[in-house]
């Protein structure tokens, strides 16, 4: 399955209309079932489904899969983040952000989000929603053995309270968004001592709560 269709479309164009080929994002309609026989149905960029599936079988606690229990058997060993740099938070913003992915550059109908491993973007997913988006970076860690307790996410969308209350649920000690954050979202972050970002672009950024991860600013010349 492709990420994007061709069709042709009626361009108005000052004066006139035009008739062009253009490209759009393709949705994808999953369901996923889990093992009491429950299911959801899911709308999404139809790549890294794997990753998906994995995500909301972690996120549900429907952990039978061989996947899922050698990552929870291998986070138990792992440590948790402590610090981060705001200049690589930066420079992340600029590499991975700056120059979005393709669906969205082609198609105008994309979130992106990165998974961000001990200073390293190990994977960066666009899907035509954030949640979904999300999902698959946290299933690219479970697929991939990497403890969500290391890591942090950093999104192009905003952070709202379920979009927060996600990555709570995930394990992952900080969130950052390129974009708004709701107070729900802040009020969340504080209970849950989350360390959370927003409107991060061209060195810039707002602090909405420091948490367990404490931020560092080192100066150009370290």
């Amino acid at each position: 399955m492709k990420e994007k269709r061709q069709i042709f479309i009626q361009r108005v164009e000052k004066s006139s209309i035009v008739e062009k080929e253009d490209v759009v994002a393709a949705e994808h309609q999953m369901e996923i079932t889990f093992s009491d026989g429950s299911s959801i149905f899911v709308t999404c960029t139809p790549d890294h489904i794997e990753e998906m599936i994995l995500a909301k079988k972690f996120l549900a606690k429907d952990f039978e899969t061989e996947e899922l229990q050698t990552y929870l058997e291998g986070i138990k060993k792992g440590g948790s983040l402590q610090k981060v740099d705001l200049r690589e938070v930066f420079e992340i913003a600029r590499d991975s952000f700056e120059n979005p992915g393709t669906l969205f550059t082609e198609t105008g109908c994309a979130h992106a989000c990165a998974l961000v491993h001990r200073g390293n973007v190990v994977c960066c997913i666009e899907d035509i929603g954030r949640h979904n988006a999300l999902d698959k970076v946290i299933g690219y860690a479970v697929k991939h053995r990497i403890s969500l307790r290391e890591c942090y996410v950093f999104t192009s969308g905003r952070i709202s309270g379920d979009y927060l209350q996600k990555v709570i649920d995930a394990g992952l000690p900080m969130a950052v968004s390129r974009a708004a954050v709701t107070d729900r979202a802040v009020s969340l972050a504080k209970e849950s001592d989350i360390t959370m970002l927003g409107f991060i672009r061209k060195n810039t950024g707002n602090i909405y709560h420091e948490g367990a991860v404490k931020l560092m600013l080192r100066s150009k010349d370290a």
